[in-house]
């Protein structure tokens, strides 16, 4: 069995010499940090010893590394550390767990997040928690009951809807709440939100309306891609790209030229969700007239739009 090794630079608060968390870093340390996966009982009983014994400034670059660490390679498993300090007294160790449970579906983890989004004392922890739901949203309408249903529409739109709320955690409930976008009060929310001067509320509104999978939203969605703000239409590109309503392909088109980078790649992204042959032939053509950076975006794309349910794509 391996041990896990914790190496003094990362239980120290001493700047100088301190753990790089880059990707070189990370490679050099590989052998120190394999041995934290996949820990057997004992082993997650001997680094609860050792992190209480360590201090707040080591914990946080420690539990950094393995998550850093974990999205550079597919060999790693640290679900058992990112749950055993969910509890942690830093928020920045919460916070950092949550992440790094981010594509771990184990039942029990939303009503946890749900929890930790109603009481922890951390916007930061709990706006962290709101995203997290968003990854359970199609498990928890399948597997929840109505009373389950009930509670995280309540929260969702009581603390959504709540002026004096932290904006973040507002908006990452305003999100979340799209999957019942059915109910009334969760509409309402929605639509306050997009209608407000706020832009993260209205950014929140326009990602819910693309996980509400409801046709409805077109008008808003299709505004909001002529919008001033740059994060306006990353988002309505987004969510068009969770309806994929084919009607939307015109509009997404004329955000491929878009000036922001992050939008422009926001609309291949959901052309290529949306998929079909028009999809393709907008992608190609476009592709005709581009020096293109980011090559696996666009392959991405086109191999999406072709794995589409259209059979002339797939021809």
């Amino acid at each position: 069995m391996r041990t896990p090794i914790f190496p003094d630079r990362l239980d120290s608060d001493e700047q100088d010499g301190d753990f790089e968390t880059t990707t070189d870093a990370s490679i050099s340390n590989r052998s120190e940090l394999m041995a934290f996966s996949d820990l057997s009982r004992p082993a997650l009983a001997e680094f609860r010893a050792r992190w209480l014994a360590m201090t707040g400034a080591g914990r946080e670059r420690l539990l950094r590394s393995l998550v850093e660490f974990a999205e550079l390679s597919v060999d790693v498993n640290y679900w058992r550390i990112y749950r055993e300090v969910l509890g942690d007294e830093d928020p920045r160790i919460r916070q950092l767990a949550i992440e790094g449970l981010w594509e771990n579906d184990e039942s029990d983890l939303p009503a946890i997040y749900l929890g930790i989004l109603q009481s922890d004392p951390d916007d930061d922890v709990r706006s962290e928690a709101a995203a997290a739901l968003q990854r359970h949203l199609d498990e928890l309408l399948s597997t929840t009951d109505a009373e389950d249903h009930a509670l995280l529409i309540e929260t969702l739109v009581t603390t959504g809807g709540d002026s004096n709320e932290n904006a973040l955690v507002r908006r990452r409930c305003i999100e979340a709440s799209g999957a019942f976008a059915g109910n009334e009060r969760v509409s309402s929310l929605i639509r306050e939100a997009y209608a407000d001067d706020d832009q993260t509320l209205a950014a929140g509104a326009l990602r819910a309306m693309g996980l509400s999978r409801q046709s409805r939203w077109i008008p808003e969605i299709e505004r909001a891609m002529e919008s001033q703000d740059a994060e306006l239409r990353f988002e309505a590109a987004g969510s068009a790209g969770l309806l994929g309503v084919p009607d939307l392909i015109e509009s997404l088109t004329k955000l491929l030229d878009d000036e922001d980078p992050e939008v422009q790649a926001a609309a291949v992204g959901a052309i290529g969700k949306i998929g079909g042959t028009g999809a393709l032939r907008v992608l190609r053509r476009w592709l005709e007239t581009q020096v293109i950076d980011d090559e696996d975006m666009i392959q991405d794309a086109l191999d999406e739009a072709m794995l589409s349910d259209d059979p002339q794509a797939r021809a």
